[in-house]
């Protein structure tokens, strides 16, 4: 809108200042040789300008204005610019220095170049080589027992827990080494996924800077927002790069290319800030500009309404010199208005396309702007036009500083934002090279693992196999030489069962000879029985009369006894009647307390003697206690009394069973007598039956003994022998098969054969 604007400004000026042209040329007796006041002969007022412009000048100096007569050609010197005899030369103004224009020279819109880095393919990982030494060891070390006889000593045990303990080992050896390349697999994909993660974050990142570039100036809401978007970003890459440092399997180049994109990022984050403020500033120069411009064009429209106005009296009025002067102030304002126009428009093309001939173009407009305001300087008349005409002078002035300031804050940004764009590039660049690496490290440690478990397969067969034919051979040798050797036991326990046939017959014969000596026997063992039977029924009598003496005797020891818990009542009656009188004491104490304090209170309380109600509550209680307590003295006084009663009763009962028994005593003594008779007839009988019991003895303790010896042999020899049997059976069966050696655990065992009666 605003170049739409000052193209419509600048056609106006153009169209006004033709129509001075064309009204000053058809003056009367006018033509373009006639010399005009401040003007050589010859000159015209439309005469071409000098448009020379130095582009590497210093800015433009004050402007000091010489002095001037009407009718002379005034010389006004401005930067080194000077009008003489009316040919107008342009001011040398500088807008930009040297570095400012090659920022604007330089095509910062060139593309990065991506880098293209082989990375090489890498070898087997040091886990490898481990793991690999690691099995050579294990193998060489079986082998070495193998083949040096030290496995063959091992007992079955031994050979068993090792072979199985290796295929174990081998077996957890397996799962540890998978189990540590997936996690390397799994650390190197999230190493991958980072750094693909870190170019994403980068390419976003570029998005949201385009977005503040395009709408962000117009929109600083919108620019805001975009702003912040990257602020986060740079915020998430960097945290991201820290996790990544964390990673073990990241190499020093790795770190070295995340240190450079940190490095990168953080210096990227630093030229948007001043990027960002850059932009705000300009924004706030270029509407102070356009507020000094328009202040200007004001100033020079309103100057040059004013002079067309007098241009048309002095016109209406027929004074040809004043004519001639005010149209030549007029043509003048409005060549200088124009010129300010086409900086105006060329500082808006210039802010499109930061061309620098564009600042050539607004040094040249500029320049001839200045000449024409230096040289109304010596035309204007009155005291109000000059001063504000100097007035547009000095804003013309601050409005070029400004412009240059927005030119080269306009180059540093273009400068930077390429500066920015390098770096998301270099981000980029090193994010898909980085991650192209882990890739490829991935893509190595995956071959390798599918090797390494192609590899610890086939090994651990061929090891597992290796271990069971060893172990099946070291076994079943040993087992067949020991087979052979219990078939030789069996013989021999069958020659020993002979042995324990001609054993058992000798014991047969000595039962026959204790059988005769059993007959003697018979007849003194019944004398012996009729004065047994005598003697046992005087032993009954006896026992009868000693029940009956036990049985007093217990009654005494229960009345006894009764007698003294009765007598222990009374002491336990007794010390609770002291127990019960000194709480009757203490309560009598209390009750004293209790009524002194009834006394004070109530003396206190006067008519408001609530605490003696209480206090006389505590008295009845304690009342009731004694009284209470003097109940249980009387109960346990009077329960003394007949515990006492009670045990003379008793005492006089222990008495009584006394008595019965020493008469019981008295009864036993003659039966003793009786049996003392008995006892010496039942004497020879039993010398006589013991000389019998003699020689049956010696004859029983014989045969029992040969008995025991036998029986003990023979369950033995046959326990060893169902034995043997069932482990030949099944070594037979381990080594020779199930078909060869029949049944494990079934014994053929047989019933040992019953000796001949004599």
């Amino acid at each position: 809108m605003k170049k739409v604007n000052l193209f419509v400004a600048l056609i106006i000026s153009t169209v006004a200042l033709g129509g001075v042209a064309f009204s000053s040329s058809s003056l009367p007796g006018l033509n373009p040789d006639t010399s005009l006041p401040g003007l050589g002969p010859g000159t015209s007022p439309q005469a071409p300008l000098d448009t020379t412009v130095s582009t590497h000048l210093p800015p433009i100096a004050h402007v000091e204005p010489a002095a001037s007569t009407h009718g002379a050609a005034p010389a006004v010197e401005h930067g080194g610019a000077a009008v003489e005899h009316g040919a107008i030369k342009a001011v040398k103004v500088s807008l930009a220095d040297r570095e400012t224009i090659k920022i604007l020279e330089t095509n910062w819109l060139k593309e990065a170049g991506v880098r293209q880095t082989a990375v090489k393919e890498e070898g087997f990982s040091g886990v490898f080589w481990v793991v690999i030494g690691i099995f050579v060891v294990f193998i060489v070390g079986g082998a070495g027992l193998v083949f040096s006889g030290v496995f063959n000593k091992y007992g079955l045990n031994l050979k068993l827990y090792s072979s199985h303990g290796s295929l174990a080992v081998l077996a957890i050896f397996l799962g540890v080494i998978s189990f540590v390349y997936i996690t390397r697999l799994m650390d190197m994909s999230e190493l991958e996924a980072g750094f693909l993660d870190l170019d994403m974050m980068a390419s976003e990142t570029m998005v949201y800077q385009n977005n503040f570039l395009l709408h962000g100036i117009e929109n600083k809401e919108y620019g805001d927002r975009q702003v912040e978007h990257i602020k986060k970003l740079i915020e998430k890459f960097r945290a991201d790069a820290s996790k990544l440092r964390e990673n073990k399997f990241i190499d020093s180049e790795m770190v070295g290319g995340l240190s450079q994109m940190e490095t990168d990022i953080g210096q990227y984050g630093k030229d948007l800030k001043e990027v960002v403020s850059a932009y705000h500033d300009v924004e706030e120069m270029k509407e102070k500009m356009a507020e000094l411009s328009e202040k200007a064009e004001e100033a020079l429209k309103e100057m040059g309404a004013h002079h067309r106005g007098l241009l048309a009296r002095a016109e209406a009025q027929g004074n040809a010199g004043e004519t001639t002067y005010q149209n030549l102030v007029v043509e003048h304002l409005a060549e200088a208005e124009v010129e300010i126009l086409k900086v105006s428009l060329a500082e808006v093309e210039f802010l499109l396309d930061k061309s620098p001939k564009l600042v050539e173009t607004m040094q040249s407009h500029m320049g001839i702007a200045l000449a024409f305001l230096g040289k109304l300087e010596g035309e204007l008349k009155e005291s109000g036009e000059k001063k504000t005409l100097g007035e547009v002078e000095r804003e013309i002035e601050e409005y070029t500083q400004e412009l240059m300031s927005v030119i080269k804050d306009e180059a540093e940004i273009m400068r930077d934002t390429s500066e920015m764009t390098g770096l998301i590039h270099d981000v980029e660049a090193a994010g898909s090279e980085l991650s192209h690496k882990a890739k490829t490290m991935l893509a190595s440690t995956g071959k390798e693992a599918e090797i390494m478990g192609i590899f610890l397969g086939i090994l651990a067969l061929v090891l597992g196999t290796s271990f069971a034919i060893l172990v099946t051979r070291s076994i079943s040798k040993p087992i067949t030489t020991i087979v052979e050797n219990l078939s030789e036991g069996s013989a021999q326990v069958a020659a020993a069962s002979g042995q324990i046939s001609e054993s058992s017959q000798s014991l047969a014969e000595g039962a026959t000879e204790q059988a005769s000596a059993l007959e003697e026997t018979s007849s003194s063992l019944e004398e012996i029985s009729s004065m047994v039977k005598q003697n046992a029924d005087n032993s009954g009598n006896a026992n009868t009369l000693m029940i009956e003496t036990k049985e007093m005797v217990e009654t005494g020891v229960h009345s006894m006894k009764s007698m003294v818990i009765a007598m222990d009542s009374i002491k336990d009656s007794s010390g609770e009647i002291s127990k019960i009188i000194k709480v009757i004491e203490e309560i009598a104490f209390q009750t004293n307390l209790l009524a002194l304090n009834a006394a004070v209170e109530a003396a206190r309380a006067g008519e408001h003697g609530k605490g003696f109600a209480v206090v006389a509550e505590e008295v009845r209680n304690l009342a009731q206690r004694s009284a209470n307590a003097s109940k249980d003295t009387a109960s346990l006084i009077e329960n003394a009394v007949k515990k006492s009663e009670e045990g003379g009763q008793i005492v006089k009962k222990a008495s009584d069973a006394l008595e019965g028994i020493s008469e019981s005593a008295r009864k036993v003594g003659d039966l003793v007598g009786e049996i003392s008779a008995a006892s010496n007839e039942q004497a020879q009988g039993v010398n006589q039956v013991s000389e019998a019991v003699n020689q049956m003895d010696q004859v029983t303790q014989m045969n029992a003994s040969n008995a025991e010896e036998t029986a003990a042999a023979s369950e033995e020899l046959n326990a060893q022998a169902d034995s043997m049997d069932g482990v030949v059976t099944d070594l037979s069966s381990l080594v020779n098969g199930m078909a060869q050696g029949g049944a494990p655990g079934k014994r053929q065992s047989s019933a040992p054969k019953a000796l001949p009666m004599p």
